[in-house]
């Protein structure tokens, strides 16, 4: 899922999403969101997550650079932010997060309406925020929180890129009753792998 890979070759990837806060089996309730974003007006910028206030936004990398990438500079919001997926966990964080933040801003302008014809887009637009965060995040991240399962997502050679999603559904609910997420609380930094493996690649 990594530019420039699939700029000009197929790439499919195999996601499966997690349901996080879920525990007991196949017949636990689901929890709230592992992210959510409320935007709502406000005299300045005011950025909130996770019950901890940012007195200057710019230092929230992943939101200062959706703002970037929207030209909106310091638009007069509040924006709260609940996340429940641990910083350099390996979970796709900073591209659920993104796509998180791009989509509760697309909501407060343009309205809800609508909203699932622009998800290919929201996936493309979360792919420019990561390559201007310099993590060289791909796509899958994105796709796997927006469309739950496990999946086969699938691409070939365009611009913008587009997206084919094949559901697994024999055995789905084998997999996940037989799958075990342990959080180490190690750390690892997306960029570092995938400078390796774009390298590599444009190498040949």
């Amino acid at each position: 899922d990594t530019p420039p890979y699939f700029f000009d070759r197929e790439a499919c990837v195999l996601n499966a999403t997690l349901a996080f806060g879920m525990s007991g089996g196949a017949h636990s309730s689901p929890s709230p969101a592992a992210i959510s974003v409320t935007v709502e007006p406000a005299a300045r910028l005011t950025v909130i997550e996770n019950d901890v206030a940012f007195p200057d936004p710019a230092k929230h990398l992943i939101l200062s650079k959706t703002l970037e990438f929207l030209s909106l500079a310091d638009p007069p919001l509040s924006i709260s932010i609940r996340n429940a997926i641990p910083h350099g966990s390996g979970l796709g964080g900073s591209s659920l997060l993104t796509a998180s933040i791009l989509c509760a801003l697309d909501v407060y302008f343009n309205g809800a309406d609508r909203l699932d014809s622009r998800l290919s887009r929201l996936v493309n637009n979360v792919l420019y925020v990561e390559q201007m965060m310099e993590s060289g995040g791909g796509w899958q991240d994105q796709i796997g929180g927006l469309f739950p399962g496990v999946k086969c997502i699938l691409t070939v050679p365009s611009r913008p890129c587009e997206y084919r999603i094949d559901y697994l559904e024999p055995g789905a609910a084998a997999l996940s009753e037989r799958s075990l997420v342990i959080d180490t609380r190690g750390q690892r930094k997306a960029a570092k792998i995938l400078t390796s493996i774009r390298g590599k690649y444009l190498d040949r």
